[in-house]
């Protein structure tokens, strides 16, 4: 066979052209079959963006197990907020993922509705909050709290959810959210 049949000839195998190729699914549009089948699945939030339009947002509906735990019952509004707080300044403090939660939670507490904080304020606030929730709490609520909040941890047993949440008690009673 010569060159020119060479070239004449369709490409076949791996070279096919891209037409014969199935188009992929758009991407964007929503969470994958698989994202909804994780963590409780996802709820749609219409979340208005920079230019003043209503985008709709996919989340997680557990994000992680303090939500788990406050859909099945098992916590209060108050215990809820002071596991989140917690959470808040142990991601900002300890694992230095910066949260828009974090970042709202730090501003109103250090600022008062004044200017927003820098980063290293923000840290400060961190760390104060978790030695003040580590001076509230006994050696094993703190290490409990410590496991499911920050370290996204189950509780485990009925004695480990019994100590978290009298843990998560004694911080809602301290910071006042009860």
């Amino acid at each position: 066979m010569n060159a020119t049949a060479l070239a004449r000839k369709p490409a076949q195998g791996r070279f096919r052209s891209s037409r014969s190729r199935p188009v992929p699914e758009r991407m964007g549009d929503g969470p994958t079959p698989e994202r909804r089948a994780q963590n409780g699945g996802t709820v749609a939030e219409p979340q208005a963006d920079g230019a003043n339009r209503r985008v709709l947002v996919h989340r997680a509906r557990y994000e992680c197990w303090l939500d788990v735990y406050r859909r099945a019952g098992r916590l209060t509004e108050a215990e809820f907020s002071a596991g989140l707080r917690f959470r808040t300044a142990w991601l900002t403090h300890v694992e230095g993922i910066k949260t828009r939660d974090s970042m709202d939670l730090a501003d109103a507490a250090l600022s008062g509705g004044g200017p927003t904080l820098t980063p290293s304020e923000r840290r400060s606030w961190a760390e104060a909050t978790i030695r003040e929730a580590y001076a509230t709490l006994t050696v094993w609520q703190a290490l409990v709290v410590d496991a499911v909040c920050g370290c996204d941890q189950s509780a485990g047993n009925a004695a480990r959810m019994k100590t978290f949440v009298r843990g998560l008690e004694a911080l809602a009673k301290h910071w006042g959210l009860q």
